[in-house]
């Protein structure tokens, strides 16, 4: 990725980074305004009208000015989105041609026994299934990766400005919420890396099906090949049933872990 797009993905990274402050500073804007706007305002409890009249006369000043930082923050957070989102559609397609123009290179260098070891769905899923997933991991799974590693570190260190006990707290939660992650995605790649596998030995199996019809019809071999093409079928069913079975456990599994990390916290 840096070797062809290097410039395009430091200004993603810069906008991914401003992105992901924008979704912390809602947190340090709410600070302010209990501080300078609430906390002052609770304090005038028993006090004449004059006195409150003038306090929130000033409090009024203070309380816009936290506004349009928070609205311009925003602002500033949503054009770092919509050019990184647009820029990481740029390079993702631009990349996968590139891998797939090199593959394409590399494979005409390949001894014949390869093409005669491998059928041609199996070689063309390469070029389709797999670099599609490719396509998800650098799209979606990589911007996110760095989003929550930017987060997580500027959280922690606000967390370790304010209380270190509370914060181990939480580093004990995140622990856990590591071990179950773990746990989870384990059985989940297994069976995702499965459904690569048998995507690959369906696209092999319909590829010769089609290219064979006519030797399947002179020799009435129609219902087995359907009764093949099942077993097949219900391969990729099975673990893509399975892998995503997994993978939408894990949310629910990490909120509910950090839903009882926050009533221990608190």
């Amino acid at each position: 990725l840096f070797h062809y797009y290097k410039g395009r993905l430091i200004a993603v990274f810069i906008c991914i980074a401003v992105t992901a402050a924008a979704g912390i500073s809602s947190s340090v804007f709410l600070t302010l305004v209990i501080d300078e706007v609430i906390t002052p305002l609770a304090g005038l409890a028993g006090e004449d009208f004059n006195a409150v009249r003038d306090t929130l006369a000033g409090l009024r000043g203070t309380l816009f000015g936290i506004i349009g930082g928070m609205g311009a923050m925003y602002v500033v957070a949503l054009a770092a989105s919509v050019f990184y989102n647009q820029t990481m559609a740029v390079v993702t397609q631009g990349f996968l041609r590139h891998v797939r123009d090199d593959m394409f290179s590399e494979m005409q260098a390949l001894p014949i026994r390869y093409f005669d070891t491998h059928t041609h769905g199996d070689i063309m899923s390469v070029y389709t299934n797999d670099v599609d997933t490719l396509r998800q991991l650098i799209s979606q799974s990589l911007p996110n990766i760095l989003i929550s590693a930017i987060t997580l570190f500027v959280v922690f260190c606000i967390m370790v400005y304010y209380s270190v006990i509370l914060a181990l707290v939480v580093v004990v939660g995140v622990i856990c919420m590591v071990f179950a992650a773990r746990a989870i995605t384990k059985r989940s790649s297994t069976y995702f890396l499965r459904q690569q596998i048998t995507l690959a030995n369906a696209e092999a199996f319909m590829e010769e099906m089609m290219t064979g019809q006519k030797v399947i019809k002179v020799f009435c071999h129609e219902e087995a090949a359907k009764a093949d093409f099942d077993k097949v079928n219900d391969e990729i069913f099975f673990n893509a049933r399975n892998g995503n079975r997994f993978a939408n456990i894990l949310m629910p599994l990490l909120g509910n872990v950090g839903n009882v990390m926050y009533v221990v916290v608190a």
